[in-house]
């Protein structure tokens, strides 16, 4: 079993960062969202976080009946981050790398998902946002009438998670040339500016 207090983290990440995801039924082991391809086709992807995570990386599938070129023969998809996974990275960064890889090019075959479903979705998320800042709100107020100290985020920890956004991005890019949706000058460009942007970072953190 994952730890609560670990699902309750990937829970917050996923709400503030994977918009239009939400649990299935309440469960926080198992997720649901929408993602767009090139068209602006909508299609629902399921993710899965096993029980030993963050050891190993969640399981993210497409519908049954839907093939795409990111995902396998059984409609499971495996990104860079996931094949590369570290215990310090997040659910919300793969599906990041699962956005990017497939709003890059169209599904061969899509069930779609309905558009008032998706809204519904993303409402009642919206909701969960609004109580959240109205908790922080709260929160804050409490913070300066007892005059608590240190309540600045953490540099280091900002800069750990910005390093492995841009790992994502790098993935990502790397998928997208092998699958020639991009030339070897486009890639070169964007490739170059990614890695001196994670080397700025990283060298923030020597």
């Amino acid at each position: 079993m994952v730890d609560d207090a670990i699902l309750s983290k990937e829970a917050y990440l996923l709400y503030q960062n994977a918009y239009g995801f939400e649990p299935d039924k309440g469960n926080l082991t198992s997720w649901k969202g929408v993602v767009r391809d090139r068209s602006g086709q909508a299609v629902s992807i399921t993710v899965n976080i096993p029980h030993n995570f963050p050891n190993t990386p969640p399981e993210i599938y497409l519908p049954k009946g839907t093939s795409h070129a990111i995902a396998d023969q059984n409609g499971q998809i495996i990104t860079r981050t996931m094949q590369r996974w570290k215990n310090t990275n997040h659910v919300y960064q793969v599906i990041r790398e699962v956005r990017q890889g497939i709003s890059s090019s169209n599904f061969a075959n899509a069930i779609t998902v309905n558009a008032r479903q998706q809204d519904d979705a993303l409402n009642r998320q919206i909701v969960n946002l609004k109580q959240q800042l109205i908790d922080k709100e709260v929160e804050l107020k409490m913070l300066i009438n007892s005059k608590v100290e240190n309540t600045t985020l953490d540099p280091r920890a900002i800069a750990e998670e910005s390093l492995m956004n841009v790992q994502a991005d790098l993935y990502a890019l790397e998928e997208s040339y092998d699958r020639l949706e991009l030339d070897e000058v486009e890639f070169f460009k964007l490739y170059m500016k990614l890695r001196k942007r994670y080397f700025m970072i990283e060298n923030s953190l020597n």
